[in-house]
């Protein structure tokens, strides 16, 4: 049978000590009691005797509780040597430290319990007192009776103001609670635990001395913290006692105080610098809660329900024996929470004495006293951060301190007093709940609640309340302070948010991240690896990145990982190949950093593995076409270059030797660019060009120079080179020496202007005869009018006039095509023929900007043909129009105008020499200067609303070009 730690105590004080083991953790602990028999101390024994032999026959330890009278219990010798039997004292030393006891008796004061108050008629008849003989005696010595309440007993105020009258000394009440009896009866279980343990098994005979002396320093602690008043000296004690037994890296504690947070005190000094790391979430119901890292832990000390503070331990000095040191730290944490709850106690009862004594001096200013403590109280309350209520029993405010007000958005407390609470409450049934806990405790602490201010907005609060009496100890209502949370609240769920973030990160990113032991097998494996290798994460766990490789692929990359691995450092981009579960190889480039424990030791990698075979085969079509574009350039006739931003020459083609002469060939790189030009004016030119080209430029002719300083023609196609950014980084294209060219064209030009000068003496000359034929014929036919040959003559003059206009068309025809096709700018050469005409009494519209097309440099009296046709043959012109638009074939130019425009039948003999009302010559001569460049025109509008021609571009004729920079 389980022995057991029997507390054998005084009837009296039965009621506390049920209520302590109902929440104390004393698993193997009963309760017996023995009547009550005052100043009798034989009769006591006689009467707990055979109690004693029966549990200590049963291998139980009993421990002694007295009430009061008997405390020094005159038990047999051998008894009191028996080793079951404890003597824990009696009285009010079970419920406050022996020094504050012998202060009180010092003072007069009768200190009595609740169990003996409530028998005191029977104790007065059994001792044969009456009131007389009471007030006699009582008075000699005493001054006054206090009552030490526990809390445990019901109704004893009107039982302590008739045992008042009958003594006829004052009587009050002083709260003292169940912490240090409980603190007590907790330390000699304990001290009973470890005798048990220490005869529980040989085998642990060390680890159970071990227990036994920490268990000993923590009730020897206990002794000595009962008679602490000074709660950071307890703190302190408390902290180097895990220190002495657990030797851990740091030990922390952070108190919780009603403003929060209080100072951290800790060994060594100054190792938690913030209250962050003791504002970890855990589960109350767990003795304590182990940090990420799985070397500290966090345990809440609390006494009564009520957080005291947090205590933090780093890293125990034996990690096996870590179980038991948290059960040990959980337990030397309760005793702190008991000692500090002592200590405040004290505390408070000393500022209560202390307050006592001032009244009883001072008591003839009674009334001053109270009303500058009414006045201190109403500044506290107007002042407080917090917010204090009151509520009657129909839970209508009756009171409100000034801060409820600004923070529920109201104007003034009158707007709120006389509103029932309930209606402030975001959700109704809370308020059932609240209730419930309050009428079941009495109080609560740090209830949390949902309110709603005056614009409806939920606030998150914590509500630490009780029932208020009036002086007869009548409820009245409830009272307590509130306190506005909802910015930790918003904190806590913006935190949540944050990791969930952070977990869908982690799940959706299209790396696989990953987690190695100091063996190499995965640990951790997150849900990309299935789309990258084709495995789940179940099925890589255990497995080593190797199990993935081909055979000489692991040897390859062993050569590579394994110096990284026997010295624990970090890695990057190793890139290996792999099987993928269906059979296809894939690349990956694989990252990582070791991973070490709290005390230094390495426990493997993590990192992130990247699927780069898409980027290999990219690189090996690159490094192929690299060569590829090296063997063209090495082999180019023309000169490949590129120039960089600071307008040097980066790199030139191996031809560039011959073209330009360099010897050493390496010496063209560096150079400026400008040493090139013969003309540097020319580059600003070329360079406008290429901004004007949209960043392109196609066969720009200049001159350049030879390093032996002989000059000679090139034709340059280029583009700006621009950085990821956008910005300008320089240039690059192809230069070709086109001197030969050169010459030919100036040859032919040359010939050209021969023949043309030879053309037109030649067709001065003819037209010249033509005239003077024609005035010969011209007389003749005044001779001859009226005869046969007057006929003849016509005709002979209309031969002549035919002869006349074929040779005048040579004039026109002489310069097609003489000098080369350029790139021109649509819209100034339609302002160039508009400025030529100069119509007047006529709207030209110009709807053509930033094209360039590729044509005669003659198109501009294309232009002007238009517009004068209009002019001429349109009757009653007064609009002209020019637009373009791009289509499927190319760019078409519109050209449209007011007129009569022109009927069916001259549309097909349009475009044919020598059709016109003029020359006859004006739209032959537009459509050859056209087509010399493949452009094309029609004419499709619609008689008498005005001509409409079309001139259509190919798509490699025209170019779209920026304006500016």
């Amino acid at each position: 049978m389980e022995e057991r730690f029997v507390i054998l105590c005084c009837e009296n004080i039965r009621p506390e000590v049920d209520a302590i083991l109902s929440s104390a953790d004393m698993p193997l602990a009963v309760a017996l009691s023995f009547p009550f028999h005052c100043g009798h101390v034989r009769s006591v024994w006689d009467t707990i005797k055979d109690q004693f032999g029966q549990q200590a026959g049963a291998g139980n330890a009993i421990c002694l509780c007295g009430c009061g009278c008997a405390n020094t219990m005159d038990i047999p010798r051998d008894v009191k040597d028996n080793p079951s039997l404890v003597l824990t004292g009696s009285g009010a030393q079970f419920f406050l430290p022996e020094a504050l006891v012998e202060d009180f008796r010092k003072r007069g004061s009768y200190l009595i319990l609740p169990g003996w108050l409530m028998r005191w008629r029977q104790n007065a008849e059994s001792d044969g007192l009456d009131s007389s003989t009471a007030r006699q005696m009582f008075g000699e010595s005493l001054t006054e009776i206090v009552l030490l309440e526990t809390g445990v007993h019901a109704g004893t105020g009107p039982v302590l103001a008739e045992f008042s009258d009958f003594t006829g000394l004052p009587a009050r009440t002083l709260p003292v609670g169940l912490a240090h009896f409980s603190c007590l009866l907790n330390a000699e279980y304990r001290k009973w635990q470890i005798v048990q343990e220490r005869g529980s098994c040989a085998s642990t005979l060390r680890q159970a001395e071990k227990r036994v002396a920490d268990y000993s320093m923590v009730a020897d602690l206990t002794g000595r913290l009962i008679g602490i008043h000074d709660e950071k000296t307890v703190i302190h004690h408390v902290l180097d006692l895990i220190v002495t037994i657990c030797s851990p890296k740091s030990v922390g504690f952070l108190p919780a105080t009603d403003q929060g947070s209080g100072e951290i005190l800790s060994i060594p000094p100054h190792a938690y610098p913030s209250p962050a790391h003791f504002g970890q979430k855990r589960d109350p119901s767990q003795l304590y809660f182990r940090n990420e890292d799985g070397e500290s832990f966090l345990f809440s000390v609390e006494s009564g329900g009520s957080l005291i503070g947090t205590l933090s331990v780093d890293h125990v000095s034996i990690p096996e024996a870590r179980d038991e040191y948290i059960n040990l730290t959980h337990f030397i944490s309760q005793i702190a929470g008991l000692a500090i709850t002592i200590a405040r106690t004290h505390t408070d009862l000393s500022l209560a004495m202390k307050a006592r004594e001032m009244e009883i001096a001072e008591r003839i200013r009674a009334e001053l006293a109270l009303r500058e403590s009414e006045e201190n109280y109403r500044s506290i309350i107007e002042n407080m951060q917090d917010i204090f209520y009151r509520t009657d029993l129909d839970g209508n405010i009756t009171m409100v301190s000034p801060n409820g007000i600004r923070i529920g958005g109201y104007d003034s407390p009158e707007s709120l007093i006389g509103q029932n609470v309930s209606v402030l409450y975001a959700d109704p049934t809370e308020r059932d709940q609240f209730l419930a806990a309050l009428k079941k405790k009495g109080s609560v602490y740090a209830y949390p609640l949902r309110l709603k201010d005056r614009l409806g907005m939920t606030r998150h609060v914590t509500s630490s309340s009780h029932f208020y009496k009036d002086a007869r100890g009548t409820i009245q209502g409830i009272e307590g302070v509130i306190h506005d949370v909802t910015a930790r609240v918003n904190a806590e769920q913006a935190l949540q948010k944050s990791e969930q973030k952070f977990r869908s990160l982690v799940e959706t990113t299209n790396d696989f991240i990953w987690e190695v032991d100091e063996t190499g097998a995965y640990t951790y494996a997150s849900p990309q690896v299935r789309g990258m290798l084709g495995y789940s994460p179940d099925e890589v766990i255990g497995r080593t990145p190797f199990d993935f490789m081909p055979q000489d692929e692991v040897e390859r990359v062993h050569v590579i990982f394994d110096p990284y691995m026997a010295g624990h450092l970090p890695f990057s981009a190793i890139e290996n190949r792999n099987i993928r579960k269906d059979g296809q190889g894939v690349v990956l480039e694989t990252s990582g950093v070791p991973v070490f424990s709290k005390d230094g030791v390495f426990t493997g990698y993590r990192g992130i593995d990247r699927d780069v075979t898409e980027r290999k085969r990219a690189e090996e079509a690159l490094q192929q076409s690299e060569e590829r574009y090296r063997g063209i350039i090495e082999n180019l006739q023309d000169v490949y270059f590129q120039v960089d931003r600071e307008n040097r020459i980066a790199m030139a083609s191996p031809s560039a030797i011959t073209m330009f002469r360099v010897i050493p060939p390496h010496d063209i790189a560096g150079r400026p660019v400008t040493t090139l030009w013969k003309d540097p004016a020319r580059r600003e030119e070329f360079l406008a060009a290429l901004r004007a080209g949209r960043g392109v430029v196609q066969d720009w002719e200049t001159e350049f120079v030879r390093t032996d300083g002989s000059a000679f023609w090139v034709s340059i196609s280029a583009r700006l080179r621009r950085d990821t950014s956008g910005d300008y980084e320089g240039t690059e294209g192809i230069i070709r020496d086109i001197s030969e060219r050169k010459k030919i064209e100036e040859a032919l030009k040359g010939a050209i202007k021969k023949l043309n000068m030879l053309s037109s003496i030649t067709r001065h000359d003819i037209l010249n005869q033509i005239m003077g034929l024609r005035a010969y014929l011209e007389l003749s036919k005044e001779d001859l009018k009226g005869t046969q040959y007057e006929a003849f003559i016509d005709k002979e003059d209309q031969a002549a006039e035919a002869i006349q206009r074929q040779i005048e068309f040579t004039k026109y025809y002489q310069d097609i095509g003489v000098n080369a096709p350029r790139w021109q700018d649509a819209e100034s050469v339609i302002y160039e023929a508009k400025d030529q005409l100069s119509p007047e009494g006529v709207d030209i519209h110009i709807e053509v900007s930033n094209t360039e097309i590729f044509s005669d440099p003659l198109i501009v009296k294309v232009f002007f043909n238009l517009m004068e046709n209009s002019q001429r043959h349109g009757e009653h012109v007064t609009e002209m129009l020019f637009s373009a638009r791009e289509t499927e074939t190319g760019l078409v130019i519109t050209y449209r105008d007011n007129g009569v425009g022109i009927t069916e039948a001259d549309k097909k003999k349009l475009f044919r020499k020598g059709f016109g009302k003029h020359t006859g010559l004006g739209l032959f001569l537009s459509q050859e200067i056209l087509a010399i460049t493949g452009i094309s025109i029609t004419e499709n509008g619609v008689p008498g609303s005005g001509v409409q021609f079309e001139i259509t571009v190919p798509k490699d004729g025209y170019r779209k070009v920026t304006t500016g920079p």
